[in-house]
C-alpha cells in the first residue's frame, strides 16, 4: 500500500518551491497500481501530476485513465498540492485543473507499440 503523509495532511508545501508536485505509482503490469491511484487520488489534495513507469501499450493508458476517471468520480472536491499563484504565495488554491499523466516508456517494444 502506498503511503504518501505529505499528500493527507495540512503538510508545509515547501517541499515543492516550482508549486507543482508529482506521485509516482507503480507500473501497471505491477498489479499494485490500482491500489496506489486509490490511495493516491482519494488523499485530501491531489498532486499535479501521476508519473507511470514502464508503459508498454495503450491499453495501459487507456486502463489508467479509467481507472483514475472511477476514484476521482466518487471523491468530493478536494485541493491540489501546490501554491496559488496569487499574490499571496503560500495560499493553497482549492480550484481542481486537470490531473496530467505522465507515463515512461522504458523499452523499444513500448515505443513501438504506443505508435
Amino acid at each position: 500500500m502506498l503511503s504518501c503523509p505529505a499528500l493527507s495532511a495540512p503538510a508545509d508545501l515547501s517541499f515543492c518551491p516550482a508549486g507543482e508536485a508529482a506521485v509516482r505509482i507503480n507500473p501497471v503490469s505491477s498489479g499494485m497500481a490500482a491500489d496506489d491511484l486509490a490511495a493516491v487520488l482519494s488523499a485530501k489534495r491531489l498532486p499535479h501530476a501521476l508519473v507511470v513507469p514502464k508503459v508498454e501499450s495503450p491499453d495501459e493508458v487507456h486502463w489508467l485513465m479509467q481507472q483514475a476517471q472511477q476514484v476521482l468520480a466518487q471523491q468530493p472536491q478536494r485541493q491540489q498540492l501546490g501554491r496559488d499563484r496569487s499574490s499571496d504565495s503560500n495560499r493553497v488554491h482549492a480550484r481542481q485543473p486537470p490531473l496530467a499523466l505522465i507515463t515512461m516508456c522504458e523499452s523499444a517494444r513500448a515505443l513501438l507499440d504506443l505508435r
